[in-house]
């Protein structure tokens, strides 16, 4: 009787969704997204989706992202300008955070310690979303440095996103 719930509980826990910020099976098999199958492509995989998708920032970026050596290259990031303290730049990119914000990962790529991320990103003042190439470098598990490319998609965006040739 032991071994017959053992399986019982091993088939209930296969057959569960995947748990909030957890890859699904899908996302693991998927070879465009080969990088969520090294520590890195993990790690930022497990930081964008508990800032975005989970709507925690401040938690992702106080368990993921280097207290010491953190910079933000993105164009419109105030440390592209100054070095700010860990605690300034925290506060400063929870704030483009809003509720409903959904990043669904497209492709990523981990070679060594840089992670490229392809992301569609939704949120709900725009359904049709945006696309975006997220950037980040890593160092002793944290992330240390982050880019990102931003593009606003269009309600006939299946061309641009190679879906409609």
């Amino acid at each position: 009787m032991k071994i017959f719930a053992s399986f019982c509980l091993i088939g209930v826990l296969a057959t569960a969704p995947a748990m909030a910020g957890q890859p699904t099976a899908d996302q693991l098999n998927d070879p465009n997204l080969s990088g969520l199958l090294t520590p890195n492509g993990r790690i930022v995989f497990d930081f964008l989706t508990l800032w975005f998708n989970d709507d925690q920032p401040g938690a992702a970026f106080d368990k993921y992202v280097s207290r010491d050596n953190y910079m933000d290259h993105a164009v419109y990031s105030a440390s592209t300008s100054k070095k700010q303290s860990f605690d300034e730049e925290k506060a400063a990119e929870s704030r483009i955070t809003g509720p409903g914000i959904h990043f669904e990962f497209m492709q990523m790529v981990a070679q060594g310690d840089t992670v490229f991320s392809h992301i569609k990103v939704t949120n709900p003042r725009n359904p049709v979303g945006s696309e975006m190439i997220e950037i980040e470098k890593l160092k002793n598990g944290k992330i240390t440095d982050h880019w990102d490319i931003h593009v606003p998609l269009k309600p006939d965006s299946e061309v641009f996103l190679g879906l409609n040739r």
